[in-house]
C-alpha cells in the first residue's frame, strides 16, 4: 500500500502490532494511527451488564372459544384433537359456497356483564368480556381484592383484528334508510377499541389501557407489550 520505501520507513516505527491500527485513506492519501485502546472505545459497543432474570408469570386464564368458555377444557379439547368447526348455524349461508365455520354457538353472559350492554354490544365485545372477567376471576381477582389493589398500576391491553363487523354491518344499512335509524353506539361498538376501554371503566383501573392490532399475531404482541409494562414497573 505504501509505495515510497522511504515514507515506509518512516512510518513502520509507528504502526506497532498489538497497540495501534494503521488505517489508509485511499481518497485523500493520508495515514492515520490510532492507538487500539482508543479504537475499542470509538468503534465497538460494550455490552450492557447483566441485570439478572426477570421472569413474567400469567396467573389467570379465561376463554370463549368454539370449543367451549372454560379455558382449561379449550385446553384439554385441543390436546385431545377435537375440532370446533361444524356447519353455520348463526346466519342463512345458502347463498355461500363455504358452509361451515368456528363459530361460538352459545354463551351465556349472565353474572359477567350487565343486560345493558349484553343487549347492545357486539358480539366480539361481548366475547371479550366475559373471557377478561373469566381471567379475573383464574387470577383470584375478585372484587374485594380489586379494590385493595393500585389502580394507577393496573391496566388492561386488549388486541382485536377488526372491531366489531356486526355493529357496523348494522350502522350502514340504517344509514341508508335514515341517519335518525343508526344507533349512537354502531361507531364506538365497531371499534377495536371498545372492548379494553369497558373493562378499564368498569374496573376502574387508570393505569395503561390501550388495544392492539396488528393481525395473526395481535395476541402474542398483547402477551410481550403486558410483559414489558411488568417488567418496567420492577426494575
Amino acid at each position: 500500500m505504501l509505495k515510497s520505501p522511504k515514507r515506509h520507513k518512516k512510518l513502520t516505527p509507528r504502526c506497532n502490532i498489538g497497540s495501534t491500527f494503521c488505517i489508509r485513506n485511499g481518497f485523500s492519501r493520508k495515514t492515520m494511527v490510532v492507538s487500539a485502546a482508543q479504537s475499542e472505545k470509538e468503534f465497538f459497543i460494550t455490552k450492557k451488564k447483566e441485570t439478572g432474570e426477570r421472569r413474567i408469570v400469567m396467573t389467570g386464564l379465561g376463554a370463549v372459544t368454539p370449543l367451549g368458555d372454560d379455558a382449561h377444557l379449550f385446553h384439554t379439547s385441543l390436546v385431545e384433537g377435537l375440532t370446533g368447526i361444524s356447519d353455520i348455524q348463526g346466519f342463512d349461508y345458502s347463498e355461500f359456497p363455504t358452509r361451515i365455520a368456528a363459530e361460538i354457538k352459545s354463551l351465556s353472559s349472565d353474572g359477567w356483564i350487565s343486560p345493558k350492554i349484553a343487549n347492545k354490544a357486539d358480539k366480539y365485545l361481548i366475547y371479550a368480556l366475559v373471557a377478561g372477567k373469566k381471567a379475573l376471576v383464574d387470577a383470584g381477582i375478585t372484587e374485594q381484592v380489586s379494590g385493595e389493589l393500585d389502580k394507577s398500576r393496573c391496566g388492561v391491553i386488549i388486541g382485536s383484528a377488526m372491531g366489531g363487523l356486526r355493529a357496523r354491518k348494522d350502522g350502514i344499512d340504517a344509514v341508508k334508510i335514515s341517519y335518525k335509524k343508526m344507533s349512537h353506539f354502531s361507531a364506538p361498538y365497531s371499534l377495536t377499541s371498545v372492548d379494553f376501554s369497558v373493562i378499564a371503566m368498569d374496573l376502574e383501573w387508570l393505569g395503561p389501557n390501550y388495544a392492539i392490532s396488528s393481525a395473526c399475531t395481535t395476541g402474542n404482541c398483547c402477551i410481550l407489550t403486558a410483559a414489558n409494562h411488568i417488567i418496567k414497573e420492577i426494575l
